[in-house]
């Protein structure tokens, strides 16, 4: 019997081949031609956000507003594509940074990304109001993880990539999702050793779920582990897919550009988001 979370690896074979049209072909041919155009400045990756009660999307006025959009509801910042209440993903890659802001108070948006080292917290004093670390100037420095993932459809086979980018105490929420990617381990076919799998080795269920305390409520993440990739109709792709993703976050060759803060009304030291 394995252990939880340890796997047993079987492969997957394609038991038929797809006729594939002209164009189809020709396509398939010439996969990845002219990926080498573009540099880090020129791509950017969307995040998957959630609709708090402030949103713009939900304002009629915003120019920003997403017709037939509701808080709770989960969309992609590039196309303001809303997903279904419960969507499947696979994470690819998790990178942790600090973000130094300018207080909503001020006007907010972003003064600096200060990278994963820590010591940008040396000096700071946490905010009694907000629970944020705040240095010298008066700007907020904010830890936040990002979690690189693949949105699919197993149905339809379509693919998306996004960032979910989680700070404060949805902290605790990406934790938990590490430690679920980090734990999954297989014992080798040949050696009968057991080694750690890749992070997309399975594919987790995503929605939002509120969350409340005596100051106010919120909506937040729910992250739950889902099925292995040689479960999936199409795993062999999607697990593909989120290599290749891998490979360009880690190679630098395209990058985040964070614009502004979820807007999240919630005021306890230990529960701001």
């Amino acid at each position: 019997m394995t252990k939880k979370n340890e796997v047993a690896i079987k492969e997957e074979k394609n038991t038929a081949l797809a006729t594939l049209s002209e164009v189809d072909q020709f396509m398939l041919d010439n996969a990845g031609d002219g990926m080498d155009d573009y540099g880090s400045d020129d791509l950017v990756i969307p995040f998957l956000r959630i609709i708090q009660a402030l949103s713009p999307e939900i304002d009629k006025n915003d120019p920003k507003f997403i017709p037939g959009a509701e808080k709770g509801d989960i969309f992609n910042t590039a196309t303001g594509k809303v997903y279904p209440k419960t969507f499947i993903v696979i994470p690819c890659v998790f990178q942790k940074v600090y973000l130094e802001w300018t207080p909503r108070a001020k006007g907010g948006g972003l003064v600096a990304n200060l990278g994963n080292d820590p010591v940008c917290l040396e000096g700071t004093s946490r905010d009694p109001n907000t629970g944020r670390d705040v240095n010298e100037a008066g700007n907020e420095i904010v830890q936040t993880n990002n979690h690189y993932v693949i949105v699919v459809d197993e149905e339809t086979g379509e693919m998306e990539q996004g960032v979910i980018s989680m700070s404060s105490s949805a902290l605790r929420i990406s934790k938990g999702w590490n430690s679920k990617v980090a734990s999954v381990t297989a014992k080798h076919p040949q050696t009968g050793k057991v080694i750690p799998m890749p992070p997309y080795f399975y594919s987790y269920s995503v929605k939002s779920v509120n969350q409340r305390n005596d100051k106010g409520n919120w909506e937040t993440w729910q992250i739950e582990q889902d099925k292995k990739l040689q479960e999936m109709k199409g795993g062999y792709d999607f697990g593909a897919a989120a290599k290749n993703f891998r490979e360009i976050i880690l190679s630098g060759k395209t990058k985040l550009q964070e614009t502004s803060q979820d807007p999240i009304v919630v005021s306890n030291a230990d529960d701001v988001l």
